[in-house]
């Protein structure tokens, strides 16, 4: 986790969501967002989705691993999801399945 990924947070992160104002784990936080989002993004499809706007993270505490929930919500869609994330050396590693399915 090299690069100042809070330089550019303002491109995935939307109101809703929360970063952690502890320093020695805001990156990891902003990490675990960004590849969360991009879960999301891709177990969508991408199709007409934009990850600041569409993408939300609900809040949660920064850890080693944990479970995290995520909405995607815009005209075509309005899905929840479960995440998993894991801190694998220098790396964060997200993976998602579907919470349930809207009718």
């Amino acid at each position: 986790m090299s690069a100042n990924i809070g330089a550019f947070a303002f491109k995935f992160m939307n109101r809703k969501e929360k970063i952690t104002k502890n320093t020695h784990d805001r990156k990891y936080h902003l990490y675990i967002h960004w590849c969360a989002k991009e879960s999301l993004y891709k177990i969508c499809d991408k199709e007409g989705i934009s990850i600041r706007n569409d993408i939300t993270i609900e809040p949660f505490e920064v850890k080693e691993s944990g479970e995290i929930k995520g909405k995607v919500r815009n005209e075509k869609l309005n899905e929840s999801f479960d995440l998993f994330y894991s801190r694998y050396d220098n790396y964060a590693i997200v993976w998602t399945k579907k919470a349930y399915e809207n009718k």
